[in-house]
């Protein structure tokens, strides 16, 4: 079933959200502006303050055990997905992959809040047998 014409150009005009978020290294100074740079390859429209977290296990970087992050968002005018602005940011920006996670923004606030309410399960964790 195709699209109306209409409505796929709406798509394409529409700016793309996304949470960065990065740990090992505090994205200041020129590394943050070695991210700009990057992003700008799909027209960089905004980003941002960043936002320290706290030290504990993340769970998009479970291999680093407790670490610091720090988190982003940024928008950017041409459409593309999650994958294509990591691996500009991991190319261009010259980042490990390893440090590097990015989700779409409305994924990310969602899981985010559930996170945050204790709702990323269903039912009570002591009733799993495997607890």
């Amino acid at each position: 079933m195709l699209k109306p014409f209409q409505e796929y150009i709406y798509e394409l005009s529409k700016p793309s959200e996304f949470r960065i978020k990065l740990a090992g290294i505090n994205p200041v100074g020129e590394v943050m502006d070695r991210i700009k740079n990057a992003l700008d390859t799909y027209q960089l429209e905004s980003i941002s303050a960043v936002k320290r977290l706290p030290i504990q296990e993340h769970r998009e970087f479970p291999q680093w055990g407790p670490c610091e992050c720090w988190t982003f968002d940024v928008k950017v005018a041409y459409p593309v997905n999650a994958v294509q602005i990591r691996q500009v940011v991991k190319e261009r920006a010259q980042l490990n992959p390893d440090w590097i996670c990015v989700r779409n923004l409305l994924e990310a606030e969602m899981t985010d809040e559930q996170e945050a309410h204790g709702r990323d399960h269903t039912g009570a964790l002591l009733d799993e047998e495997e607890m």
